[in-house]
């Protein structure tokens, strides 16, 4: 007998593989339901069907060699695996120490599936099993909103730090030769833009999800390109002329960007304001994210990261003084 699983499906006469769709016991009227708990409840039991429907009727070799494309895992190994499934869905929602793993680590709920009777009615216990004691932790934690706020701050936090930290070094290097401390300003301008519009979010309580977390990177990396396209000018004018102060190089720099900044941005604040008028409420914390951080982000280049260089410059200036006897 081959080791390479069969192939097996119903896709040259249902265009979901499984199911006539007038008979899918599936939901599938296109409504999403209303919130995390009912979105999680959603899932699995959609998958819980498609699972019952895919095993439903199968004999144990067959679940052992049948396998979905466009995978080669056979029905079994699903089988368990999706036990697995259940158990991090919990771990996942009760803190503390997670459970341990049913199969082993890896994929070993896959490479253990043989056909045998006994192991294939263990594996329907198991997941039985761990599918009541899923929903049984469900129905103690009616909201997850509060579990999924602590996952996305987190992560945003994560994001918004690594992103800044990196910038900023990027930043201090490639301007190295005029300072380094175009770094520092690039740091604290990128800071302050990111308090400004965490607290216009605030303030306007509108929701933080992941769309509003790629629009906050976005102004982010809005910013940033600001600020090097003044970095830059302010480099090209120092080079140009050594003689001058580096106020008065800043300064010109700052004049002969200033048009295109103001034109840039105004085109896409123009956008932004449409797209927060007209864009419905889902998009509207995103529109209202990019906009206070796409105007923040073009004074922050002008009048917080070159300020900050200049500060630092004088700064080191005077430390380097020789001091009276």
């Amino acid at each position: 007998m081959s080791d390479v699983p069969e192939r097996w499906s119903n896709s040259s006469v249902y265009p979901d593989m499984w199911a006539d769709p007038g008979e899918d016991p599936r939901g599938s009227d296109g409504v999403s339901p209303d919130g995390e708990l009912a979105t999680l409840r959603d899932y699995l039991r959609n998958y819980r069907l498609t699972l019952q429907m895919k095993c439903e009727g199968l004999n144990p070799g067959k679940l052992a060699r049948r396998s979905v494309p466009p995978s080669t895992m056979s029905l079994l190994g699903l089988l368990r695996h999706l036990a697995e499934v259940e158990r991090d869905w919990r771990n996942w929602i009760v803190p503390g120490e997670p459970a341990p793993r049913l199969y082993g680590a890896g994929d070993a709920a896959f490479e253990g599936a043989v056909a045998e009777q006994a192991l294939v009615e263990g594996a329907f216990a198991d997941l039985a099993r761990e599918q009541v004691a899923t929903d049984a932790v469900l129905a103690g934690y009616p909201d997850l909103g509060a579990r999924v706020g602590r996952d996305l701050r987190r992560d945003a936090i994560g994001a918004v730090v690594v992103a800044t930290i990196f910038m900023g070094a990027f930043i201090a290097w490639q301007f190295r030769n005029i300072s380094w401390s175009f770094g520092a300003g690039a740091v604290i301008a990128l800071v302050h833009d990111i308090l400004v519009v965490v607290g216009a979010l605030v303030i306007a309580q509108l929701q933080f999800d992941l769309t509003t977390l790629a629009a906050l990177l976005t102004v982010i990396g809005y910013s940033v390109h600001d600020t090097i396209i003044v970095s830059d000018r302010i480099r090209e004018d120092a080079l140009k002329r050594r003689r001058e102060g580096l106020p008065e190089i800043m300064n010109r720099a700052i004049n002969e960007t200033l048009s295109r900044t103001i034109l840039t941005s105004g085109v896409a604040i123009v956008v932004l304001i449409a797209l927060l008028a007209l864009g419905g409420p889902i998009l509207r914390p995103s529109a209202f994210t990019l906009l206070v951080g796409f105007i923040t982000g073009t004074y922050s280049s002008i009048y917080i990261a070159g300020p900050v260089v200049l500060f630092w410059e004088r700064r080191v200036k005077i430390r380097a003084l020789p001091r009276a006897a």
